[in-house]
């Protein structure tokens, strides 16, 4: 999209860019949100109760992270959704104005 002096111009190329660039944000979440489970479980099993402690704010964290992760994975996919909607409805659009052009049109007159 660009804008100039009192004009916007919308690219639907540029839209889907976005919104791919938001559902590619979204899978990386997804996949990063897993990475640390279980380290508060193995603090426990390694070093015993005497660490307790620890393994809380390790499950704390943990509990944390998910929460931070969904979130955010939601907000873009969110974003993603938003974006393929106004693709397709500036496409729409711009194909039923064409039209109504086309019909204004009367070659050969």
């Amino acid at each position: 999209m660009t804008e100039g002096p009192g004009e916007l111009h919308v690219s639907p190329a540029h839209l889907r860019e976005l919104s791919d660039k938001q559902n590619r944000g979204a899978h990386q979440i997804a996949a990063a949100t897993t990475l640390t489970n279980g380290v508060a479980s193995e603090v426990e099993r390694t070093h015993g109760r005497v660490c307790a402690p620890a393994f809380a704010a390790a499950a704390a964290a943990e509990e944390a992270r998910v929460k931070a992760c969904a979130a955010v994975q939601s907000v873009s996919e969110a974003f993603a959704g938003s974006l393929e909607l106004a693709q397709a409805q500036y496409l729409t659009t711009d194909a039923n104005a064409r039209d109504e052009l086309d019909g204004m049109m009367h070659p050969g007159r």
